[in-house]
């Protein structure tokens, strides 16, 4: 993976987009019963048990994971791409203030 003051910042707010998903849908869960009072939680498939914030909380970044992996590629393919171009735009003002690469 790259890495810099980008990488790092892409990161961050991957991570944090991965937290508030979690939370919302652990918002978003019935407390304690299912459809009807049939029991159970959202992702629960099992009628009748307690609804588990901890399970809950691991079925949604284990949904999430996916999602966060590829995100991670998109975001190291653009910076990836972009420090390309920035290179070639400092070799370019170098070149402008009459410093040139030895060839």
């Amino acid at each position: 993976m790259a890495t810099g003051i980008a990488d790092s910042g892409a990161r961050r707010v991957l991570d944090a987009r991965a937290e508030a998903y979690a939370e919302t849908a652990f918002r978003r869960a019935p407390q304690g019963g299912g459809v009807n009072g049939s029991g159970g939680g959202a992702f629960d498939g099992n009628a009748g048990e307690d609804f588990d914030a901890e399970e809950m909380e691991r079925r949604v970044l284990d949904a999430a994971r996916p999602i966060i992996h590829r995100l991670e590629r998109l975001a190291d393919e653009q910076v990836a791409a972009k420090k390309m171009i920035e290179e070639r735009w400092l070799k370019d003002l170098r070149a402008y203030h009459g410093k040139y690469e030895n060839t």
